[in-house]
């Protein structure tokens, strides 16, 4: 299945708040993640709200184009990679948003870092259990994506 990129890449500029980004380098960058996998995706987006991705979704579905959600790149299986539009959630939807130790839960966008979040909720006194070693380098959305744990 072939694209037209440039009419992609002018169509979601027109459409997104976020960044869209094309080009040869960004593209090359965005072919591989912390494994061997290498795959050079269509183009990638760095969405920058919800509206973004509902648009993005949407427009991908119409077009019959694949999205290939990633956050830090950081996993080993090559799930972060792939040949359809990269939607990258680690450039602006990264915030902690709200949180309730006494419950036992925190809501979060899926570009955060498990570390960051973790230095958030320490004067809680509670931490997000999950202890994958790339927890410097890995995000919330791909944690849950690719089912990282770590060795606890």
């Amino acid at each position: 299945m072939t694209h037209d990129r440039e009419a992609i890449a002018r169509d979601l500029r027109a459409l997104l708040k976020g960044d869209v980004e094309f080009d040869p380098i960004t593209r090359r960058l965005y072919a591989t993640d912390a494994g061997l996998s290498q795959i050079e995706p269509l183009g990638v987006v760095c969405p920058r709200d919800t509206e973004d991705v509902a648009r993005l979704i949407a427009y991908a579905a119409e077009h019959g184009l694949p999205l290939v959600p990633r956050g830090m790149g950081s996993g080993l299986n090559g799930g972060a990679v792939g040949a359809g539009i990269q939607v990258d959630f680690t450039r602006y939807m990264n915030a902690i948003l709200e949180v309730s130790p006494e419950e036992g839960w925190v809501r979060v966008q899926p570009g955060v870092v498990k570390a960051v979040l973790d230095r958030y909720l320490q004067p809680y006194g509670v931490f997000f259990a999950p202890d994958p070693s790339s927890e410097n380098h890995c995000s919330l959305g791909g944690m849950i994506a690719t089912n990282s744990s770590g060795p606890r």
